[in-house]
């Protein structure tokens, strides 16, 4: 092939990856829904033995771990 020419599947590669890393960019700046966040929390909940009234404390440690605050 002539230097400068691409072949078909060379372009099929490029668009392939530009598509996935244009993907990769808009999964990394989606928000986490409150579903998310609670599911963290409770996870978090879970793992210090489930004590009662710090409900908000874990869905603060959950926000900051989900990079919303």
């Amino acid at each position: 092939m002539p230097k400068g020419q691409s072949s078909k599947s060379t372009k099929v590669v490029r668009t392939t990856v530009a598509a996935k890393v244009s993907h990769s960019s808009a999964v990394a700046t989606r928000r986490p829904s409150d579903a998310e966040v609670a599911l963290r929390a409770y996870e978090i909940y879970e793992r210090e033995g489930r004590p009662n009234g710090r409900h908000l404390d874990y869905w603060a440690l959950a926000q900051v771990e989900l990079g919303l605050r």
